[in-house]
């Protein structure tokens, strides 16, 4: 599948188009994954990456009331900005990538869309996680 058909290309240009400023593709993404990759000991020929993470930890979340939302925020709190989404949408790679300088709006901006499966990451790459079709987020280190 050519990534100009894919359903994450059409989500991260929704995202893009939904006026936040501080949210630009990613020149650099191959870059960056690859990083990750291999700072998270990552098999990237693996189409669920979460799967091969070196080290992981697991939350389940709950659809209703704030679980989501106060987790995320756990997990952005330790990443600094900018971060980056990389949207998968249950596809194979190459996904978009997207930059936003505040990671704060992250859990605003991806309430405001339809569900899709994504993984956020620091501009380090030393933390990422994974947000899964289970509800469940997947986080490492």
């Amino acid at each position: 599948m050519s990534t100009k058909d894919s359903g994450a290309v059409a989500a991260s240009k929704q995202i893009c188009s939904l006026g936040y400023g501080s949210v630009s593709v990613a020149s650099d993404a191959d870059l960056l994954l690859r990083r990750l990759v291999e700072i998270h000991g990552i098999d990237s020929t693996r189409h669920y990456w979460w799967e091969s993470l070196a080290t992981s930890r697991f939350v389940r979340y709950s659809t209703s009331g704030n679980d989501w939302t106060e987790q995320i925020a756990v997990f952005l709190a330790d990443m600094g900005d900018p971060i980056f989404l990389a949207i998968t949408d249950d596809e194979p790679p190459p996904w978009p990538v997207l930059r936003i300088e505040h990671g704060s709006e992250v859990a605003t901006l991806l309430s405001e869309m339809h569900f899709f499966e994504y993984f956020v990451f620091s501009q380090d790459c030393a933390r990422v996680f994974f947000d899964t079709h289970d509800n469940v987020l997947i986080s490492s280190p």
